[in-house]
């Protein structure tokens, strides 16, 4: 299922926050085309995100969270909203948390977490953002 032929359909300002919490980490190189936040889909979002809108990520893999913080930052169309205690966001902005989140807490593990906020700046071209996100996860 993709998401994509989806977001085409929304009216550019219906999306006001998107969420994507603790994806599947495909640990293996060969693996990793399949994670879910990839340069198509960030493109797809960033289409249909409004200026202001939310875009935020959590996980409990390090890994996974700063591959998904490089995309982000390498499209330039979001500003990450810092946390004031550090880098990671200390608290979920929703008041409901997931299984795994809770999970994750009640184990007293860390979960690592990041608000975006799209800014007015154009969508790159995909193929750009690719090569980019490419030459960073080598």
């Amino acid at each position: 299922v993709s998401l994509e032929p989806w977001l085409k359909c929304l009216p550019i300002d219906c999306l006001k926050r998107v969420s994507i919490q603790f994806p599947d980490p495909w640990f293996k190189r060969r693996h990793q085309k399949r994670r879910v936040l990839q340069p198509e889909l960030l493109v797809a979002l960033a289409n249909r995100l409004d200026l202001g809108s939310e875009l935020f990520i959590q996980s409990d893999i390090l890994e996974v969270i700063e591959s998904m913080t490089s995309l982000i930052q390498a499209s330039g169309c979001f500003n990450r909203f810092e946390d004031l205690n550090g880098i990671w966001a200390e608290e979920n902005p929703f008041s409901i948390f997931t299984e795994r989140e809770s999970y994750v807490l009640a184990n007293g593990l860390r979960v690592y977490r990041a608000l975006y906020i799209r800014n007015a700046k154009p969508t790159p071209e995909l193929s750009k953002l690719e090569y980019e996100f490419q030459a960073l996860e080598k």
